[in-house]
């Protein structure tokens, strides 16, 4: 028995081309220019915290090897707690 094989067109929304065109830059800025995302968490920027330790100390030893990602307002994406160890530093 053979099986009718049928090819599906791919349709592409408006909100993914848009996507697919934007470009993400590396930028240097002012650390005391980005703002900290109100939605994170608190206890992840308690300088009493473990894990604030750990990578205050991390940052210390080897600088910082991860760089944050911030949004074109300068709000941070992803990075809060390592903006926070620097700004200890």
């Amino acid at each position: 028995m053979k099986r009718k094989t049928t090819k599906t067109k791919k349709t592409t929304n408006h909100n993914e081309l848009s996507f697919l065109n934007r470009t993400m830059t590396f930028k240097t800025v002012l650390a005391n220019t980005l703002q900290f995302n109100p939605m994170n968490p608190v206890v992840r920027t308690d300088e009493t915290h473990g894990s604030f330790k750990a990578l205050l100390h991390n940052i210390r030893t080897n600088g910082l090897l991860v760089p944050l990602v911030v949004a074109s307002d300068n709000v941070i994406i992803d990075g809060n707690r390592r903006l926070k160890c620097l700004q200890t530093i």
